[in-house]
């Protein structure tokens, strides 16, 4: 079996990533975006505040903060 370098392996892949045109999100926030093959994704993590149906994204940042929205069957 005839084995092929990692170097080369690599080099092959970085070349099938081309960038794309940016996106924005609902609040304005860009977004650059990457092709892989046919498929277009994301290059970085979403920076909303909020669902796309206006609804605020709470956010947890302490166990009694997590605790309380659970007691609350809401969201955290």
């Amino acid at each position: 079996m005839k084995s092929i370098p990692l170097v080369m392996t690599v080099s092959v892949m970085l070349l099938s990533l081309k960038a794309q045109a940016q996106m924005k999100d609902v609040e304005g926030n860009t977004y650059q975006t990457v092709r892989i093959g046919q498929q277009v994704w994301m290059a970085e993590n979403l920076h909303v505040s909020r669902f796309r149906n206006g609804d605020i994204i709470s956010e947890g940042k302490s166990d009694d903060e997590w605790r309380e929205a659970i007691s609350k069957n809401k969201a955290a």
